[in-house]
C-alpha cells in the first residue's frame, strides 16, 4: 500500500520532522509513505495521482478509534486500493474524498501530519497483532 500525505504549510518544525522521519522509518517495512508540503489546493491538484483514494483530514467529523482506523485501512487493502492520499488543509476543489477526524482539537498542519503517521504505524501494528510500544 502507498500513502501520500499533502500538507498545506510552508515548513515543518524540526522536532516534528524528526518524529515523522522516525515513523516513516518504522513504516518502511509495511508500506510506502511520503509527505509533500503544498502552498494551496491548486498545487495539491497538480500533484494528485490518478486513481488514488482521497481522504481529507478535518476536525469536524466523528472520531474513530485506532482499531477502527486499522480495520478501515485493511478494508482498503482487501478492496484492492493500492494508493491512498491524505489532505491536510488542502483538498483540491471537486475532489471526491472521505473525511477523517483525528481529533476535534485544532493542531497545526505539521502536528496533524505527525499524528497521522503515528496512527498509520499503529494501524499496521494492530493488524499484525504486534505490540505497539517497544
Amino acid at each position: 500500500m502507498n500513502f501520500s500525505i499533502y500538507i498545506k504549510t510552508d515548513s515543518i518544525e524540526s522536532q516534528i520532522k524528526k518524529s515523522i522521519e522516525e515513523f516513516a522509518k518504522r513504516l518502511s517495512r509495511y508500506c510506502k509513505i511520503n509527505y509533500t508540503l503544498v502552498k494551496d489546493e491548486i498545487v495539491a491538484q497538480k500533484l494528485l495521482r490518478k486513481n488514488t483514494y482521497c481522504i481529507a483530514i478535518s476536525t469536524d467529523g466523528d472520531t474513530i478509534s485506532s482499531e477502527a482506523f486499522a480495520k478501515q485501512l485493511d478494508t482498503y487493502g482487501i478492496q484492492g486500493i493500492p494508493d491512498i492520499s491524505f489532505f491536510i488543509h488542502c483538498l483540491p476543489a471537486n475532489t471526491p474524498a472521505d473525511n477523517l477526524t483525528l481529533s476535534h482539537m485544532d493542531f497545526s498542519p505539521s502536528v496533524q501530519a505527525m499524528i497521522l503517521y503515528e496512527q498509520i504505524y499503529r494501524s499496521f501494528r494492530i493488524l499484525r497483532g504486534e505490540p505497539y510500544h517497544k
